[in-house]
């Protein structure tokens, strides 16, 4: 998706969305009651708007709800066009069928699906159409307790932006298990759920040949670009060419369009992976035997970075700063990205030398 089009929905969200989410609390009188007799079979939907490692973090939400309720369930997956297709890699083998909202064949699902579900997941944590499209197609509506659509959701999940973002999309699907399973919701234990815990979901679809070792021919891995039409930062570009000079194997990825499952090879083939916020960042949660450097600024690392990852980022009082996917501007002329270049190195070559 172009930066226009990102531009216009957050536009049409802003404006729009408000209105509709007060529209469906002075609707929305009466909280719905829980079916007293189960269903053999729930139909549930899934909205992730957002990009690729927005999807990519919802891999163990969804592996975990279809470890703990098996063919009780149907899932489909209402996404952006930029992220559908790394759902269909991650989990497509779980998901029955996948929508794009931004794209006119959504108006005719819309229609259509009028109350079909019987649970829809709001994993949106600012963006407010979600939370209004969510009530016009489900009977039951879980999302998170952020922003004023809280009152429209049946089940209003707590939301921590010092958690891991993987862990607070597993807590929306305990909410569903809770109602499916007909229990009282209360969020007991959810700060005992570990990174570690949720990060054993992080499987891949069955139809990418996993777990397998494959001989380690890079030393390190780049991925400079939050999208293929940036310019890769002076600093990257200066120790790339630098090790380089020196003899390591170096490969640069996220400038051009790859396939998923190359990725995801050359990763595994990779000592050290060195990356920016981006979303190639997120695959790493599937590659177990790898050093992962994650470069940070503006955005939470708390949130995003992988957990088995070293963070490196310069620790200003402004940074993160950062908030429901908007950055301001800012005054500092972006300090917080002014990594030094030796500073990395450093870290790359203790790594290298650690998994020599």
């Amino acid at each position: 998706m172009s930066k226009f089009s990102q531009n216009f929905l957050k536009f049409i969200d802003r404006n729009i969305g408000k209105f509709l989410v007060k529209l469906c609390r002075r609707i929305k009188k009466v909280p719905k009651e829980i079916p007293q007799r189960p269903k053999e079979r729930y139909s549930i939907l899934i909205i992730r708007p957002g990009g690729l490692g927005d999807a990519i973090l919802l891999t163990p939400m969804v592996k975990m709800i279809k470890e703990k309720l098996g063919d009780k369930i149907e899932i489909h997956y209402l996404g952006e066009k930029r992220n559908v297709e790394g759902a269909k890699f991650c989990y497509g083998d779980i998901i029955r069928k996948f929508f794009v909202y931004d794209s006119l064949p959504f108006l005719i699902f819309l229609f259509r699906s009028i109350r079909r579900y019987d649970f829809v997941l709001d994993t949106e944590q600012s963006f407010l159409l979600p939370a209004f499209f969510a009530n016009i197609l489900g009977k039951k509506v879980i999302g998170f307790a952020t922003t004023e659509k809280k009152d429209i959701f049946d089940i209003s999940v707590e939301y921590f932006f010092s958690h891991f973002e993987a862990v607070n999309f597993f807590r929306l699907g305990l909410a569903l298990i809770s109602l499916i399973e007909q229990k009282d919701f209360g969020g007991k234990g959810f700060e005992e759920i570990s990174d570690e815990y949720v990060m054993g979901y992080f499987k891949l679809s069955q139809n990418y040949e996993s777990n397998v070792r494959r001989k380690k021919k890079i030393d390190v891995l780049f991925a400079p670009y939050t999208t293929r039409k940036e310019k890769m930062s002076p600093m990257l570009f200066e120790l790339i060419e630098e090790m380089r000079g020196e003899g390591y194997k170096i490969e640069v990825i996220g400038n051009k369009k790859l396939m998923f499952q190359d990725i995801l090879r050359m990763m595994e083939e990779s000592r050290v992976f060195v990356s920016v916020d981006n979303g190639i960042l997120h695959f790493a949660n599937f590659v177990d035997d790898i050093r992962v450097v994650a470069l940070f600024g503006p955005t939470n690392h708390l949130k995003w970075a992988p957990p088995t990852a070293f963070v490196l980022r310069k620790y200003l009082w402004c940074s993160p700063c950062s908030k429901y996917a908007e950055i301001p501007p800012c005054p500092r002329n972006i300090d917080c990205m002014k990594i030094e270049k030796n500073e990395l190195k450093k870290v790359i070559l203790r790594f290298l030398r650690e998994v020599s």
